[in-house]
């Protein structure tokens, strides 16, 4: 296991995942890329204050990573497209995020991520 990926959006959730990957990637030697998927431009800027505040647990951490921010509507699809294009071993996320009230509505980010996914997905409670 060499590359590690996880989504986060800000939530107690994504943030566990992110040390759930921060702990396989310390034993396997692993990089972790960490993705913000945000559905409007404006949100650009609370992206980067989500991905700085996975920036300073990953270098407390000591773990090779990469951050990565992307404008989409389509937060499963961008996850499950980028760990096949750039051939991840593992995705991790959270088993809840910040919108609950809109995941009911369309259905689970996590459902769809694990539905879709090309390569194996560790789900963090």
């Amino acid at each position: 296991m060499k590359k590690i990926f996880v989504g986060v959006d800000g939530s107690e959730y994504a943030e566990k995942a992110l040390k759930q990957a921060i702990e396989i990637a310390q034993k396997f030697s692993a990089k972790v890329t960490v993705v913000n998927v945000y559905h409007v431009p404006t949100g650009q800027d609370v992206s980067q204050k989500i991905l700085d505040k996975a920036k300073a647990i990953l270098e407390k951490a000591s773990v090779k990573f990469n951050l990565v921010s992307v404008l989409n509507p389509n937060t499963p699809k961008v996850i499950t497209d980028m760990a096949e294009d750039e051939k991840f071993d593992l995705i991790v996320v959270g088993s809840r995020g910040i919108g609950a009230i809109h995941a009911y509505l369309i259905g689970s980010v996590c459902n769809k991520i694990c539905y879709d996914s090309p390569v194996s997905v560790l789900i963090v409670k």
